[in-house]
């Protein structure tokens, strides 16, 4: 009777410790949820705030695509410092990634799509813009095929087709 007690005992404590391992698990799967979450919110703000941005800066949009640049490396340098801080080979993993070259050219690309933006900002409406950017989906994919080859199925190529046939209308009916 008492190692009855026990074996019962232990296979109570066993279900017990598998039922929070698995409320663990499933707070762990709702992380990538909230981030995805956040994202989606905050691109929407960060949309919102830079096409008011434009309109109250006009003639000065790359004055103010200065402080969006400025507020980029603040918050960069500070999750690459923290995580170097936490893992003292990081840094040099990471230069052996990539080479000055590409991280040249990535910093080229974004740094003329930015000023782009805010140049085109203010005499552009809000809904062009967000169509706009929307092509940049289909594009991406095409580019992404050339480069590095990588391969799409249909229904991803009918959505991109599906969104740059849109965005003519889209702009026309804004416009």
């Amino acid at each position: 009777p008492e190692r009855a007690r026990l074996v019962q005992r232990d296979e109570k404590t066993r279900l017990v410790q598998n039922g929070a391992r698995s409320k663990r698990l499933t707070r762990a799967s709702l992380a990538p949820a909230a981030v995805v979450g956040l994202y989606i919110i905050s691109s929407a703000g960060n949309a919102l705030m830079f096409k008011r941005m434009t309109d109250v800066y006009e003639g000065s949009e790359f004055f103010a695509s200065q402080w969006n640049v400025l507020l980029y490396v603040v918050m960069s340098s500070s999750v690459v410092a923290s995580k170097a801080w936490r893992e003292p080979g990081f840094l040099k993993k990471q230069r052996a990634c990539f080479s000055n070259t590409e991280i040249l050219i990535m910093g080229v690309l974004d740094a003329v799509s930015s000023v782009l933006s805010c140049v085109g900002g203010s005499g552009t409406a809000g809904g062009v813009q967000n169509v706009i950017n929307q092509t940049l989906i289909p594009v991406t994919l095409l580019m992404s095929r050339f480069w590095l080859g990588a391969r799409y199925s249909p229904r991803q190529c009918v959505g991109a087709a599906t969104i740059l046939a849109g965005a003519p209308l889209g702009v026309r009916a804004a416009g």
